[in-house]
């Protein structure tokens, strides 16, 4: 990257503006108008890209200004190239907009200036009508969700206020200790919370400084990180399940048995909890005799047909030759932990997670981590021990590469060993 000054004139007007100009790599281009104006255009040395020293310019204060925008610029590209951050056309334009050295009457008019708070406004209002610039897609509303709940946490440590120039590296750090601290209920906050909020407004900063809004470059550091922790997550056996599946539900809330009938066709069929929820009766369909799932996923689009095994038939038929009814996921996750207890499914599990920046480790029973996702994660990891190929559950799971699908399933070292056992190679 290489940055020069040059100035634009005019033929029926004797004073000149003064432009920067940014070459980048394979030709890239920029031009920007820097809001300096000369009384004559003669005043300019286009040799030293400088004002020249006469009696009728500012050249004194002209020229310090040039050569700090300079070094201002050229620092943050150095920063966004270490970073990998790609330098747009708006990259440099917003680079030039936080340089705040201009004095008052000199200086471009620019837009308005947002807070953190006007930046979350308008990020959501775009992505309510517009695909993702990064993924191609409208984000879901439950995504959307997540943003308005990181401006509430936001608002709750009082910094949502702060304009994007103040979002630096005392932000970030003044953030996460008031996080620590606690969030709406007064208790600490685990660090994979905060890392979620982190991320969130990092994503808000980037389309800030695309719609040509000054941001601060700090959150394009390194060190501006997203942090996270491995999260505790489980899956249920084949005889959890059926401990779970025979439990009666009649004298109880009706709710509980949808979600477990719920449940039971993510675990038999490896969908989404957004998948598994919304089947209707055309996503059934036969061939050769048996019977399928034929699902366009919700979210990577990508078509996926699963049989259909006895469990699912069941279900199917009580609910009159139709899937189970839709149910949030805040009731499904509820229920789960309840139904979990009632099946005894209470193993210690050991839990360690940071919360407030303390590393806590406890031991809780199996039934507090189930959730909703256990099902994909308990139809993966039961389909890997009874020996599926693992290329047949990853066209199911939508995993890429089997290195990060074997950190997905949850087995243990002696339940791998078995499942190798049984393989031909060892006389199984």
């Amino acid at each position: 990257m290489t940055s020069s000054f040059f100035i634009r004139t005019s033929k029926t007007n004797p004073s000149a503006t003064i432009c920067l100009r940014i070459t980048e790599s394979r030709g890239n281009q920029y031009r920007f108008n820097t809001g300096h104006r000369l009384n004559k255009s003669s005043s300019w040395n286009s040799k030293t890209q400088s004002v020249r020293t006469v009696a009728d310019e500012r050249y004194d204060i002209i020229n310090l200004q040039l050569k700090r925008l300079k070094a201002h610029i050229e620092t943050q590209a150095v920063e966004a190239k270490s970073s990998g951050v790609h330098r747009s056309k708006s990259f440099y334009l917003g680079a030039i907009e936080s340089f705040a050295v201009f004095e008052e009457g000199s200086a471009p008019k620019h837009r308005k200036q947002w807070n953190l708070k006007q930046a979350f406004d308008a990020f959501i209002a775009f992505s309510q009508d517009h695909n993702s610039p990064i993924t191609g897609r409208r984000l879901k509303q439950s995504t959307l969700m997540t943003y308005i709940e990181t401006m509430r946490h936001i608002r709750l440590t009082g910094l949502l206020d702060e304009s994007l120039l103040g979002v630096d590296m005392d932000w970030y750090h003044t953030f996460i200790a008031r996080s620590e601290d606690g969030g709406k209920a007064g208790k600490p906050l685990s660090l994979n919370y905060i890392g979620k909020h982190i991320k969130n407004v990092k994503r808000v900063l980037r389309f800030a400084e695309e719609q040509g809004q000054a941001v601060h470059v700090a959150y394009r550091r390194k060190s501006f990180k997203v942090h996270q922790e491995q999260a505790t997550d489980v899956y249920l056996n084949k005889e959890e399940l059926r401990r779970m599946r025979m439990l009666d539900l009649t004298p109880h809330p009706k709710g509980l048995q949808l979600t477990r009938d719920l449940f039971m066709i993510g675990c038999s069929t490896g969908l989404r909890v957004s998948d598994y929820t919304r089947l209707t009766p055309d996503h059934f369909l036969e061939r050769d005799g048996r019977r399928f799932l034929q699902v366009l996923t919700t979210k990577t689009k990508r078509e996926v047909i699963v049989p259909i095994d006895p469990v699912v038939e069941e279900i199917y038929e009580r609910y009159g030759q139709a899937p189970p009814p839709y149910q949030v996921d805040q009731t499904i996750n509820r229920n789960l932990k309840t139904l979990g207890e009632w099946a005894e499914i209470d193993d210690a599990i050991p839990v360690r997670r940071t919360e407030g920046g303390q590393l806590v480790n406890q031991r809780l029973p199996k039934y507090q981590l189930i959730k909703s996702h256990t099902a994909r994660r308990s139809f993966c990891t039961n389909a890997y021990l009874a020996g599926m190929d693992c290329l047949d559950i990853m066209n199911l799971s939508g995993h890429t590469s089997e290195k990060a699908f074997l950190r997905y399933i949850k087995v243990t070292n002696e339940e791998r060993a078995k499942r190798m056992a049984d393989h031909g190679f060892f006389g199984g």
